[in-house]
């Protein structure tokens, strides 16, 4: 339509064909750009909504995953889709020989992690935040007490983040702070286990 507005008549398959050979010619840059950040120490992984229409006159909900180098070296991303799908198998085919660590949500795709024998799985700080967030309402004490740990977990970070700390100085103030507040939080979770039921609002989060 844009085309026809500026007096140019372009057939769809003549566009669909141009995107497929310019896709075609920047997929070697892109294999590139995936086995870079796969060769990094650290995987920031997410999955997150697209329209897909592959059907005349109807769209469905399907996924493209984002692989990000979490690691100091910063190679950027890349963006992976295979059908939409958002299974177990795209994590398989994704990080099949990885060795590492992954960050990921509570998404059920990544649970099989656990048993992968070389991967390091880690939870996402602001995802585990927001389970309480939500149900501060509900949970008034609890979740200012969680919520005030996990803050002063981030504090700990953006400090480091701040002068620029070097590997060794980031590992010394993690052991001696975070490792305190993260002790202090995982044995105040476990005693508020013991008072609520696992499908409850806090039990939940």
């Amino acid at each position: 339509k844009m085309y026809k507005e500026l007096g140019i008549d372009l057939s769809t398959s003549s566009i669909n064909r141009w995107m497929h050979d310019t896709i075609e010619r920047l997929y070697p840059l892109y294999f590139c750009q995936m086995q870079k950040i796969m060769e990094s120490s650290v995987l920031h992984i997410d999955e997150t909504t697209i329209p897909i229409n592959d059907k005349p006159g109807k769209t469905r909900k399907g996924y493209i995953w984002s692989v990000v180098d979490g690691s100091r070296n910063n190679h950027g991303l890349f963006f992976y889709y295979r059908g939409g799908s958002r299974s177990q198998k795209i994590v398989d085919l994704l990080l099949h020989g990885y060795k590492g660590a992954v960050l990921t949500d509570d998404c059920k795709s990544y649970y099989q992690l656990e048993y992968f024998p070389h991967v390091t799985h880690l939870a996402c700080w602001a995802h585990v935040r927001r389970k309480f967030y939500e149900i501060k309402d509900n949970f008034k004490e609890e979740c200012a007490y969680i919520l005030r740990l996990i803050g002063a977990l981030y504090l700990v970070e953006e400090g480091l983040k701040a002068r620029e700390a070097s590997v060794d100085e980031v590992l010394a103030e993690r052991k001696s702070r975070s490792v305190p507040l993260l002790a202090e939080l995982h044995t105040y979770l476990l005693t508020k286990q013991k008072h609520c039921t696992p499908k409850s609002g806090l039990g939940a989060a």
